[in-house]
């Protein structure tokens, strides 16, 4: 199965007009991105990621693993990172999943960084 596309950020990160805004609260993590298109239209994205269970940060020159989610928002299916978690501990991973499934999400974004993102949900909100 292919990784699905859940959003293109309005802007590119390579014209962002600030750094991204990392902010974790409680079990949620939120990216805010304030940037130009090429149009120099100006856009603000908050990306709220919930119930966080893993997060990885890498330098974008390290990053060739996420190099599809290049301005995007991707979940990733047979994600490596969710195999992972089940492993190194099932029986907490099956109760974390009777709800609600984790999701695998990657955000690439230009000169920054690649973010890995395991949660329940995301919430976009363009400001």
């Amino acid at each position: 199965m292919e990784n699905k596309m859940i959003y293109t950020l309005p802007m590119f990160s390579s014209l962002l007009s600030e750094l991204p805004q990392i902010t974790f609260s409680g079990t949620n993590i939120c990216i805010n991105l304030k940037g130009y298109d090429y149009d120099d239209i100006y856009s603000e994205v908050e990306l709220i990621f919930q119930e966080v269970h893993y997060f990885s940060k890498a330098n974008a020159l390290f990053s060739v693993d996420t190099i599809e989610a290049y301005d995007k928002v991707l979940e990733i299916f047979n994600s490596s990172i969710i195999l992972q978690l089940m492993e190194a501990n099932r029986h907490l991973f099956e109760e974390i999943n009777k709800l609600q499934e984790l999701k695998h999400y990657s955000l690439y974004l230009d000169g920054y960084d690649g973010y890995n993102i395991v949660c329940k949900s995301i919430e976009i909100k363009e400001l």
